[in-house]
């Protein structure tokens, strides 16, 4: 379905502008405002009036359904499978309802995929449908007239007021004295009308409609509306009629005649309570934002770059051109390489000059493209070509591809955020259609680690880096211990090294990059070297050859402040004779007490050896004589 051919009607003939005329300013012309928004799903639901849920022989019949036209079978009268529930009303006197069918589900006229504007916080709405559906009032066998209502247009203000018009068709048939009567087309008529106040249950999707009846007198050439219905007792003291242009054009022709007495009072009471139009429900649900894909997002901020920019839930029914060259068609979307604003958004009333994009040679067929349905350049003024650089397809899924230009440099010197934006193109206000897909230039760094050679076991250390093309971002060290990581200040970070660190090291500094600087890394060699110790021994009890000694042990680390551990063992030599102690281990203190054997009398060679710790501390030693007496 379409409103385009409305709407192309209303276009001036005499504006004629090409694209490449347009420029970069057409994709973002006057400011637009928040509302209201252009739609393509709107429903309406209405089932006529509660005279035709009963009839006078049964209740009317619904056929001859199509295009946006479908049925809703309720069970007022025979029904297949599970009456409709999308549509109920009440009984009289909340509607025209009969209460003799109080609790039953209406017959139902679904009017689907309506496209126009609608404004969400007001309700004022403009709508139209393509389709058709028929409605009889008597049995087939009868043979009355059908009445075919085509392509509806539905307009409601802010206020509530409104009309709801359609193409009005009388068929053939036969009329109440079973006289042949020809079909006539009677044009556009306004089938309800609605006052300030008409909504209800109002929403940012829809609400009810309450249409005229109360009230509104038929035309002169009418002289037997009755109009003096009063409410007394159970009586509902309604009068009134559809609207008096209808019911017109219905006395007008000999078939309309016979059908004209179901739209206004022609009494008072019982059936005459069924004739008011029942409301009609209007439901606009909310659409998805569209979203896209683009291949590149971080690009080098040097050259000139192509990405493919592919595009989902662009529903091409809700962008209609409101200028050349495709004023009144279907309009599709921009896909645009610029710099905007954080407020660009044309749904919220961002003027064009929020939205920055490059100019010639670089804007339109390079950074900029269109994409447009492909139906719609048919109909494009001044004629538009679909295989121009300029243009790529809008499919009827709501669906792209295309490729856009990408340099930095073309609007280095102008503010706001770079990105690849959508939005509608040729002036309506889509916002689904409004999507940003930020963009970030980087450039390459260098990263430099300074590292001592050498350091030794316990005395820690240091290692800097320094990073070229980035003043802040983070930089990491591997390869010393758990990896650190430290924020740059001023491109520059320093690592402590761990006093526990040992052997040879393979250290690794890596600047982590940011969104505008490559990472990059650079690497140490560094060698712990254990650290020097001094064996020292103190006898402390003499052993005899009848009696064992004491030796104290204490062994010291001359460079840092780590205390060695370790085991100390002791060798004693006299002559061919050799006594030995087994290694035993340090203390926390660096010192151990050792057992001497008992010793013959004489004078013995002691040898004390530290034997190191795992390239923490080297080894050292001490010897000296110990002479051994008889006692």
């Amino acid at each position: 379905m379409s409103i385009s051919t409305k709407l192309r009607r209303g276009a001036g003939a005499g504006l004629a502008l090409s694209l490449a005329s347009v420029g970069l300013v057409a994709t973002a012309a006057a400011p637009a405002q928040a509302a209201p928004e252009n739609v393509g799903n709107a429903t309406l639901a209405w089932g006529i009036s509660g005279y035709a849920q009963k009839g006078t022989l049964a209740p009317w019949r619904f056929t001859d359904f199509t295009g946006d036209a479908e049925f809703l079978d309720g069970d007022v009268d025979a029904v297949v499978g599970t009456p409709q529930s999308e549509y109920l009303v009440d009984p009289v006197p909340a509607t025209s309802f009969p209460t003799s069918l109080a609790g039953k589900s209406p017959n139902a006229v679904k009017l689907v995929d309506g496209e126009g504007t609608f404004d969400r916080a007001t309700g004022a709405a403009s709508l139209s449908w393509t389709g058709s559906y028929t409605v009889n009032s008597y049995p087939a066998n009868v043979n009355a007239p059908d009445e075919t209502f085509t392509d509806p247009e539905l307009t409601v203000n802010a206020d509530g007021s409104g009309s709801l018009t359609a193409e009005y068709t009388l068929g053939a048939g036969m009329d109440p004295d079973n006289n042949p009567v020809p079909a006539d087309e009677l044009g556009r008529l306004t089938v309800a009308t609605f006052s300030a106040g008409s909504l209800s249950d109002k929403s940012a999707e829809g609400y009810r409609i309450a249409p005229d009846y109360q009230g509104v007198a038929v035309p002169a050439s009418i002289d037997n509306q009755t109009t003096n219905c009063s409410p007394t007792g159970d009586a509902t003291g309604w009068w009134g009629a559809w609207p008096a242009d209808f019911v017109g054009a219905l006395d007008s022709t000999t078939a309309g005649q016979a059908l004209l007495a179901h739209y206004y009072s022609t009494g008072c009471g019982g059936m005459q309570d069924n004739k008011p139009a029942l409301p009609l429900d209007l439901s606009v649900a909310e659409v998805p934002a569209a979203s896209v894909e683009v291949s590149g997002t971080r690009l080098h901020e040097d050259g000139t770059h192509t990405v493919t920019v592919t595009g989902e839930g662009f529903d091409p029914a809700l962008a209609v051109g409101t200028r050349p060259p495709f004023a009144g068609v279907r309009s599709g979307t921009y896909i645009a390489f610029g710099k905007y604003d954080d407020v660009w958004r044309p749904s919220a009333g961002a003027p064009s000059t929020s939205r920055r994009n490059p100019g010639p040679p670089n804007g339109n067929g390079v950074a900029v493209i269109w994409a447009v349905p492909a139906a719609s350049f048919a109909a494009s003024n001044p004629p538009q070509d679909p295989e121009g650089a300029a243009y790529a397809i809008l499919n009827e899924d709501g669906s792209f591809e295309t490729e856009i230009k990408v340099d930095r440099s073309w609007l280095a010197d102008a503010a706001g955020n770079y990105g690849i934006y959508t939005y509608a193109g040729g002036g309506p206000n889509v916002a689904q259609y409004e999507t940003y897909t930020p963009i970030t230039f980087f450039h390459e760094s260098s990263v430099s680690a300074s590292a001592p050679e050498s350091i030794v076991y316990g005395a820690g250390g240091e290692v800097t880096a320094q990073v070229t093309g980035s003043d802040d971002g983070q930089v990491k060290l591997t390869g010393a211990g758990p990896a650190q990581t430290v924020d740059l200040a001023d491109g520059a970070a320093a690592f402590t090294l761990p006093a526990t660190l040992t052997g040879e090291r393979e250290l690794m500094v890596s600047f982590l990059g940011t969104p505008t600087a490559d990472p990059s890394s650079a690497t140490a060699s560094l060698t712990v070297v254990a650290a020097t110790t001094k064996t020292a021994a103190k006898v402390k009890a003499k052993p005899t050859p009848k009696k064992k000694g004491k030796l104290q042990v204490t062994v010291a680390n001359k460079q840092t402040s780590a205390q060695p551990g370790g085991k100390v063992s002791v060798v004693l030599k006299k002559g061919k004779a050799t006594k030995k102690v087994k290694a035993t281990a340090l203390n926390k203190k660096g010192k151990v007490t050792l057992t001497l054997p008992k010793l013959a009398k004489g004078t013995w060679r002691a040898t004390v050896t530290y034997a190191g710790q795992g390239g923490k501390f080297a080894e050292s030693g001490k010897a000296f004589t110990l002479k051994v007496k008889k006692k």
